[in-house]
């Protein structure tokens, strides 16, 4: 969240102290922020918010899939995958990664089998290749 946002909740949040209605409180941020001003839905609900009783002017916490993190770790093995085959696409890179913390799962998913890999060749058509075949042997996958 950007810190004009939280500014301007926080500037809700006064207007509603002092008893100013959802449609004067849009008027004085677009006066204020002009272009960069929040949206009239967004104005109203946190304006809402504040007049339930609300005090924190930070986003609730969501559920789901948490973020991923950026450990030393995380960039140390990264930086080793993209180190040995420069050539790989971001999405190669995460195929890999998953399979090597042995999420198997979304190998399967993916149609992967043991010892067959998913490639590009030039024409970025997707093909499976066996371990130990030449590069001749490529199949497309469609």
């Amino acid at each position: 969240m950007s810190d004009r946002n939280l500014e301007q909740r926080m500037n809700i949040k006064l207007c509603v102290k002092m008893g100013k209605s959802a449609s004067e409180t849009l008027v004085l941020l677009k006066e204020a922020y002009g272009e960069h001003s929040m949206k009239k839905s967004s104005v109203f609900e946190w304006h809402k918010r504040f007049k339930e009783g609300r005090e924190d002017v930070h986003d609730d916490a969501r559920s789901g899939q948490p973020k991923t993190q950026r450990t030393d770790a995380n960039v140390d093995r990264v930086r080793a995958l993209v180190q040995s085959d420069r050539r790989m696409s971001v999405r190669d890179d995460g195929r890999r990664i998953e399979h090597e913390q042995g999420n198997r799962a979304a190998d399967s998913d993916r149609g992967l089998e043991d010892g067959k890999a998913l490639r590009r060749d030039g024409a970025s058509n997707l093909v499976r290749r066996s371990e130990g075949t030449s590069s001749s042997d490529f199949i497309p996958i469609f």
